[in-house]
């Protein structure tokens, strides 16, 4: 089974084995797909070029024609005015058809696969809090056994890059960008409790994880970032060390294309994590592909989950 996530950042594919539901294979490629979508509306040809590549040369290492395939597209596809004419080219140019999923679906499919990380790491996955911080958007997940609480925003590292160009305005607006998930919160808090434990998933988390443990972008290994624990101070430390870096060397541990983006992303995890209530996260790789792989490996009916 093939599960693949367009996102407003990259694009991602895993080959899944239904038995074990573990990965046979996994890329990810940056394909910057919001770019200039916060000024444009729309997502450019530029950006359609990278992803129809990407998927081109995923399928010289994954066979796409014996494996059945889901595609999914987020954030930056549902913003865009022109996401009809984009996914007709993409279909048109690599056979892939991607359906677009709104944030609630999002979130519910990405709480399956942080459940099954979870129990194969022996963590609480019965009563989990998880945030999604992903180009376009983000997700906070509340789950209490089979009960599910989501809020989805239009808040990512990408459009918030965009938005707030400015180390000082990312820095200033990050934690005013998420008052609407903070009510959230707080309410769901009242009715039910604090979680026993917050994972965090997506690009920002698994990078910060990669470059403490010594782990630049090119051989990153998500086996060995599984279920890290990493504190606000481990987050602030690493951020430190990341701005001192040039560019060039910064793009080394995060990827081309990511050097800025990942400074966004590290305001607006900390602020996320701080209005979670938390003080300290688990670093969970597995996401939403994952989840799009599972739910069809499973035939998990979404409507009558959560």
């Amino acid at each position: 089974m093939i599960g693949i996530d367009l996102g407003s950042n990259t694009i991602s594919f895993v080959l899944m084995d239904c038995e074990t539901l573990e990965r046979k294979k996994d890329i990810q490629r940056i394909v910057r797909t919001a770019e200039d979508l916060e000024r444009t509306g729309i997502i450019s040809k530029k950006a359609v070029d990278r992803i129809i590549k990407a998927i081109l040369e995923a399928k010289k290492e994954i066979d796409f024609s014996s494996n059945k395939i889901k595609a999914v597209a987020t954030a930056a596809l549902r913003l865009a005015k022109n996401k009809q004419e984009v996914l007709e080219k993409i279909k048109k140019e690599t056979g892939v058809e991607f359906e677009i999923i709104d944030g609630f679906t999002e979130a519910k499919l990405t709480s399956i696969a942080v459940k099954e990380r979870l129990k194969k790491l022996s963590l609480p996955y019965d009563n989990f809090a998880n945030i999604d911080l992903g180009g376009g958007s983000t997700e906070i997940i509340l789950q209490y056994k089979d009960e599910i609480f989501t809020k989805s925003i239009d808040v990512g590292i990408v459009t918030f890059a965009q938005k707030h160009q400015t180390l000082n305005k990312i820095k200033e607006n990050s934690k005013k960008a998420y008052k609407e998930m903070e009510i959230f919160v707080k309410d769901i808090y009242k009715k039910y409790q604090k979680p026993s434990i917050l994972t965090a998933t997506a690009g920002t988390p698994t990078t910060i994880a990669s470059f403490i443990k010594g782990m630049d972008y090119a051989n990153y290994d998500y086996s060995k970032i599984n279920g890290t624990p990493l504190s606000i101070k481990d987050i602030q430390k690493a951020l430190k060390k990341l701005l001192n870096l040039d560019i060039k060397e910064r793009e080394k541990w995060v990827g081309v294309g990511r050097g800025d983006l990942i400074i966004a992303g590290i305001y607006l995890l900390i602020a996320l994590i701080e209005l979670m209530e938390f003080d300290k996260i688990v670093v969970i790789d597995d996401s939403l592909k994952e989840g799009v792989a599972i739910k069809e490996c499973k035939k998990v009916n979404l409507n009558k989950f959560g």
